[in-house]
């Protein structure tokens, strides 16, 4: 009987275990799709800082006409 009670505790705890598990690998995507676009912006941000300093960067620029 003792050995039954311990086989559902041990079941349990490797239930949760593994249920904490997939939402860490899930928590790691996430981060890993943030650093992905952290660095595709900082890419982008280099290129027009260095590489084409002359042209105009994409920015939301506001243009008032003087009439």
């Amino acid at each position: 009987m003792i050995s039954v009670v311990i086989g559902y505790i041990s079941k349990l705890f490797l239930l949760i275990g593994n249920w904490a598990l997939g939402i860490g690998h899930w928590a790691l995507g996430i981060g890993h799709g943030a650093l992905g676009i952290g660095n595709w912006a900082l890419a982008i941000s280099l290129v027009c800082l260095f590489l084409i300093p002359h042209a105009p960067c994409p920015m939301p620029h506001t243009k008032q006409s003087t009439e």
